[in-house]
C-alpha cells in the first residue's frame, strides 16, 4: 500500500474549493468501501445462519441414525459432513466477527496537532487549509485499507462458496451410492 502524499511546497497555494471538492469525493468513497464491508459481512452472516441450520438437521437424523444404527456408512458419512460444515460455519465467522476496517472520522487528539493548530505563523485560512489536506491523505489511506481488507474478505467469501458448491453434491453423490 503506497502512502499518500500532497506535495507541500506550495500547499498554501491550493484553493479550499479544489481541496474541500477532492475531500468531499473522497468520504464518498469512504463510504463505498464501508457499505461494501458491510456487504460482505451480511452475506457471510446470512450463510453462517443457513449453514448453521443444515449442521442442526444433519446432526439431528445422524443421531436418530445412530440409535437404530441400521447403516454405518451413512453415519460416517454424515459424521465427516458434520465436521466439515463445522470447518466452513468458522471460516465465514471468521469473516463476520472479527472485521477490521477503517471507519470514518478521527479521534480529537490525532486530528489537534500543535503545529498546525496553534501555529502563529499561520492565518486562520491556512490553518483551515493544513487540516483539509491532512485529512486528505487520511482519507486515502482509509480507502487504501479498507478497499486492501475488502478484496481480501471477498475472496474468503467466494473460496468458502466453492468449497460449499463442492461439498453439497459431492455429499449427496456419496450419500445416494451409500445408501444403495
Amino acid at each position: 500500500m503506497k502512502n499518500f502524499k500532497i506535495d507541500k511546497q506550495n500547499w498554501k497555494s491550493i484553493s479550499i474549493e479544489s481541496i474541500s471538492y477532492i475531500r468531499n469525493e473522497a468520504k464518498d468513497y469512504l463510504d463505498y468501501t464501508l457499505n461494501e464491508s458491510d456487504k460482505i459481512t451480511n452475506r457471510a452472516y446470512s450463510i453462517v445462519l443457513m449453514l448453521f441450520a443444515i449442521l442442526s438437521t444433519i446432526t439431528g437424523y445422524t443421531f436418530i441414525e445412530i440409535l437404530n444404527s441400521d447403516s454405518k456408512g451413512i453415519i460416517i458419512l454424515n459424521s465427516i459432513l458434520i465436521i466439515t460444515l463445522g470447518f466452513i460455519i468458522f471460516q465465514f465467522g471468521i469473516l463476520v466477527f472479527p472485521r477490521t476496517i477503517m471507519a470514518k472520522g478521527r479521534i480529537p487528539r490525532n486530528l489537534a496537532l500543535p503545529q498546525f493548530l496553534n501555529n502563529p505563523k499561520l492565518n486562520n485560512e491556512e490553518i483551515h487549509l493544513s487540516f483539509i489536506i491532512q485529512d486528505v491523505e487520511v482519507l486515502q489511506e482509509k480507502i487504501d485499507f479498507n478497499l486492501l481488507k475488502n478484496e481480501s474478505r471477498q475472496n474468503r467469501l467466494k473460496n468458502n462458496l466453492i468449497a460449499m458448491a463442492i461439498i453439497f453434491p459431492l455429499y449427496l453423490v456419496i450419500a445416494f451410492f451409500t445408501t444403495i
